[in-house]
């Protein structure tokens, strides 16, 4: 006990004003006639020798951020405390400074309040995880650690339920993250981060383009939790998605009001879920953008030129019940397979007709090969070509490799051989004497040839020519990168940077190591087959 004495005077509406007095809690309370003359109740708490040790106001603030009835500390005081809960307060820079090791600098705050809630949200510079803080009626609940990732990085909110909005757990020190209560409670917030999203990007858009405005409103709305992974468990991954599982205002966003970019049979256009559903479509492919990583860091035309990579070799291929769906920028693998699980429903389509358009069927239509003095070098069946800018530093297997011949497997070519076999392809080094077989097709996997590596190779063809060991070594360097990438095959190309820094070394270039490494483009070392089985073809 902090208190000699407690008195709590209370007067009703018409009533007689009464006043109750504690002054141990072995001989309970007394009653004696109050002296309010207006209806109300006043608390008044009398502090013993152990309460005058404490520090009073710094106790107050940090559990109450917002008093809905006055305070007033001190015999004397005249005028009650004020409160005004911003990212400011200490237990909201204290909690952030022990996660972040430091508060960073506010770059925008906005605030939102109505007659139930308010929220203060704070956009921090530099790198930041999220944080929410919540305050039920004013009172500080300390334990939120299931809004954890929420809303998405490097904002701090700060959340005051003005009313019984959530269930608070009986110590009243954290809240009851599951039930009908919670979630139209996330559903009111979702209204309201829908609000904030919307006012922020009318801020920000405004150059006009069609992809700038899709890929500016998906990044600010996932910004605030605004998107199809905000409210998606592991479970939805394996068993699938179903979004009536969504807080109604969520979905609404997610299906009107955040647009996507598609390619239709007229060219580049905006779409909505909502126009998706309303249309009779035969099919949809969705296509990952490789180059939407410029965009992140403020540099557009790469994905306009990817953009219209695209377009071009779809012109005229797309029919009026046909839409290609561009993405990109998010975890790509979680977003299409929930984007795809909507467009199925909404859609009706079936599995075939909701296809992943693979970068290299487009690539590989646009690929001019390269005669290079080092084309020797490469290995069976391996060219240099071209590449698209959004493909830079790619190797991209244009087709299977057709092998025939004797095989002694009863039949069918099992796995290891098939891996015996593009390993002989690849390195020139036989695995099996029971595999006798030959290559009946050229032109299968091609490198890009202004690759920062691959164009100094070329560039210093005259050092290399005719210097067997590191011929070989240069050799076995193309295959690696090509071997590296199939599945289960047993070469670790994590020793990548390595294998790089002694071919420069070797070519005595080491002091380009920095350079190369930074030209890489968004597509390093890609190869659409993974499965030997999809690389090799047998033909009977």
């Amino acid at each position: 006990m902090i208190s000699s004495e407690i008195q709590i005077e209370t007067k009703k509406e018409l009533g007689t004003p009464c006043r109750f007095i504690i002054a141990s809690a072995g001989e309970g309370w007394r009653y004696q006639e109050g002296s309010l003359t207006e209806p109300g109740t006043v608390i008044t708490l009398t502090l013993n020798e152990e309460g005058s040790k404490v520090d009073l106001e710094k106790v107050i603030r940090h559990y109450v951020k917002s008093a809905v009835v006055p305070i007033f500390l001190g015999k004397d005081a005249t005028v009650p405390m004020m409160f005004d809960w911003t990212i400011r307060d200490d237990d909201v820079k204290g909690e952030i400074a022990r996660r972040d090791g430091k508060v960073p600098e506010v770059e925008h705050e906005s605030k939102y309040e109505d007659d139930t809630i308010s929220v203060s949200f704070y956009e921090m510079g530099g790198y930041t995880p999220s944080h929410v803080f919540i305050a039920n009626q004013g009172f500080f609940v300390q334990g939120v650690e299931g809004f954890s990732g929420f809303p998405a990085g490097r904002k701090v909110v700060l959340i005051n339920l003005k009313r019984n909005l959530l269930d608070i757990t009986v110590s009243r020190d954290s809240v009851v993250f599951k039930g009908s209560r919670y979630e139209a409670f996330l559903d009111k917030l979702f209204r309201i981060l829908a609000d904030f999203a919307d006012k922020e990007f009318a801020k920000q858009n405004s150059e006009g383009s069609i992809i700038l405005e899709t890929l500016l409103a998906n990044s600010i709305f996932s910004s605030y939790s605004l998107s199809i992974e905000a409210r998606v468990s592991d479970e939805d991954y394996r068993e699938g998605f179903d979004h009536s599982k969504l807080p109604p205002s969520l979905w609404e966003v997610i299906f009107r009001r955040i647009p996507l970019l598609g390619l239709t049979d007229k060219g580049v256009e905006k779409l909505y879920l909502s126009d998706i559903a309303a249309r009779s479509l035969t099919r949809i492919n969705l296509y990952e953008l490789i180059s939407v990583e410029d965009y992140l860091c403020r540099d557009l035309k790469h994905v306009e030129k990817e953009v219209e990579l695209l377009r071009s070799v779809l012109a005229g291929k797309l029919g009026a019940t046909e839409i290609v769906l561009l993405h990109g920028g998010r975890t790509s693998y979680a977003y299409g397979v929930l984007l795809k699980a909507i467009l199925k429903s909404i859609s009706c389509l079936s599995d075939d007709q909701l296809r992943q358009l693979d970068v290299y069927k487009i690539t590989n239509q646009k690929l001019k090969k390269r005669s290079t003095p080092i084309d020797y070098l490469l290995p069976k069946g391996c060219f240099f070509a071209d590449f698209p800018r959004c493909l830079r530093g790619a190797v991209t297997c244009v087709q299977p490799y057709v092998v025939s011949g004797h095989f002694e497997t009863d039949g069918d070519v099992s796995e290891p051989r098939l891996y015996e076999m593009l390993t002989e392809i690849l390195l020139g080094e036989p695995m099996s004497s029971e595999i006798d077989y030959q290559v009946v097709s050229d032109d299968q996997i091609a490198f890009d040839a202004e690759d920062g590596l691959n164009k100094l190779l070329i560039a210093e063809a005259g050092k290399i020519k005719g210097n067997a060991p590191l011929e070989q070594f240069i050799q076995h360097f193309f295959a690696e990168r090509i071997l590296s990438h199939v599945e289960d095959f047993g070469i670790d190309f994590s020793s990548s940077s390595l294998r790089v820094t002694e071919v420069l070394s070797f070519i005595g270039h080491l002091d380009k190591l920095q350079e190369i490494r930074d030209s890489r483009g968004d597509l390093t070392d890609y190869l659409p087959y993974r499965n030997v089985g999809e690389m090799i073809r047998v033909r009977r």
